[in-house]
């Protein structure tokens, strides 16, 4: 495919001089420019507003506009363009303000020939591409600077939330399980089903502190399009919402963590309704995928308000947002940046021409049949009701008092303990089949305690199944996956938890 010219404006009012510079880039460049000429800085102006213009070639001396002004003005509606100031003025003062104001380049008219503005032009396009790339670079940086310390804020926040969410559903759920009958269960079910809810949305807020996808597999972008789509499809029908979708026929499948992809074409999805149906009271979305080189390029776009300019560069960050209090947290798109980057995708946005913006998520194809990381035990796989010692070492008392009664339930002797340096000293006394072992606690934590085990018996190890509402950390992950032991996190049903502890006890049996 031939390459587009690059589209010069030049902004000159003396006749002469346009024929001379126009007759020297014939020279040196030839077919590879497209030059267009305006004689008056309004005109100039309005034809950068298309937004087409590639370089800017700009005098100073203008029937509208003179000086430095003329500079000042141009740069601050078209900041992204190079601009060469070309100009009978020779005073090094003004060309020094007008670098700093944002031209490449100061050429003086009559001490230029064509080799030189032609050097000229190239270096302003590199150099500007170069800022350009920097800056984006220099954003994606501070960004994952304000995710990294957010995360951690929020990793923790999330802990202290699950460890009484586990409460919360467990004794809901015990309830519920006792009577089917009973006069409250409508009311328990409201509260298991809010409580579930609490911990999906602690789930997303976890994404700050690692949101390495939970596990990636061969996954049809076009098919996830179509359920997101059709999830969206009664709000968008009340909202006067019309949506148009153009899925390329073929489209490879890539490696992806389905229900994250899914979480981000929500995020944006309901943002473009929400701003299309703010503005106008209704709007057409349009989703399209591509495969440009090795990578699926999937856009959303919507004919709404559009984003404003002050906000282009706070869009992705956590926690802002442009909505009315109590209508959004400002994390959607935080999140969903963070998912579309830990994919090795790019996510940005731009406004239209035409009004509106288009949301642009690119994501390469990565082929295989890699299979999401095994980081707990299958809940489902069911297990052989094994009656056994149990030891419950949690600082949270409602956890430790959940575990209790529900294995209890099951004909299992369980203890619990709140301290794990005083459940270490236990176990020089007394032998358990298996011991539940939350990970962070005050004083000795659970890492620690597992570590010492091999000081009272080293089979003690494999009688551990641990507990954690921080399963996001790293050091936590890795910890998890080197002392390959079962383990559940935090919140979890009651079901979840008689399954797991079966396998772990028949592992040990």
């Amino acid at each position: 495919m031939s390459k587009r010219p690059i589209n010069i404006l030049l902004i000159e009012d003396n006749p002469g001089d346009t024929r001379l510079i126009r007759e020297m880039l014939r020279e040196t460049m030839g077919a590879e420019i497209n030059l267009i000429c305006a004689d008056r800085l309004s005109q100039g102006l309005q034809r950068l507003a298309k937004g087409d213009i590639d370089l800017l070639l700009l005098d100073l001396s203008l029937p509208d506009g003179h000086g430095l002004p003329v500079c000042v003005e141009v740069q601050e509606r078209a900041p992204e363009v190079p601009i060469i100031v070309l100009t009978g003025l020779d005073d090094e003062t003004v060309a020094v303000k007008a670098l700093r104001n944002g031209a490449q380049d100061y050429l003086v008219k009559g001490q230029v020939d064509s080799r030189l503005l032609t050097r000229s032009i190239h270096y302003a396009i590199e150099r500007k591409q170069a800022e350009k790339r920097e800056k984006q670079l220099q954003q994606e940086l501070n960004l994952s600077s304000r995710l990294a310390s957010i995360g951690s804020l929020a990793a923790g926040i999330a802990h202290e939330i699950n460890n009484p969410l586990v409460g919360v559903i467990g004794f809901s759920q015990i309830l519920l399980a006792k009577d089917s009958t009973n006069g409250i269960r409508k009311e328990l079910t409201i509260i298991n089903d809010n409580a579930q809810r609490v911990a999906n949305i602690v789930k997303n807020v976890l994404t700050f502190a690692n949101p390495k996808p939970r596990g990636k597999e061969s996954t049809d972008i076009n098919t996830l399009i179509r359920q997101v789509v059709e999830i969206h499809a009664y709000e968008m029908k009340t909202n006067n919402i019309e949506s148009r979708v153009d899925l390329m026929a073929g489209l490879p499948r890539t490696l992806a963590d389905y229900n994250q992809i899914q979480q981000v074409m929500l995020n944006i999805i309901a943002n473009a309704v929400q701003e299309m149906k703010k503005a106008n009271g209704r709007g057409k979305l349009s989703i399209t995928t591509r495969q440009i080189d090795n990578n699926i390029q999937i856009l959303i776009s919507d004919d709404g308000p559009g984003i404003a300019k002050h906000n282009t560069d706070k869009i992705f960050d956590p926690f802002f947002t442009t909505k009315d209090p109590g209508e959004g947290t400002g994390l959607g798109l935080s999140i969903s940046y963070s998912i579309i980057k830990e994919h090795h995708g790019r996510l940005y946005a731009r406004n239209n021409r035409n009004g509106g913006a288009t949301f642009t998520i690119k994501l390469p194809i990565v082929g295989g049949t890699e299979k999401p990381e095994q980081v707990e035990a299958d809940a489902d796989e069911p297990g052989i009701s094994v009656k056994a010692r149990i030891l419950v070492v949690d600082d949270e008392p409602s956890v430790c008092q959940v575990v209790k009664h529900a294995l209890s339930n099951d004909g299992h002797e369980v203890e619990t303990i709140s301290d794990a340096a005083a459940a270490f000293e236990r176990l020089r006394e007394k032998r358990y089949n298996l011991i539940l072992l939350d990970i962070k606690m005050p004083g000795m934590g659970g890492m620690e305690f597992y570590n010492r085990l091999p000081e009272i018996a080293f089979s003690l190890r494999g009688r551990v199944m641990f507990m954690t509402g921080d399963t996001v950390n790293s050091e936590t992950r890795a910890f998890l996956q080197n002392s390959k032991a079962i383990y559940i996190g935090k919140p979890f049903e009651i079901r979840q938890l008689k399954q797991l502890t079966n396998k772990a006890l028949t592992r040990n049996h």
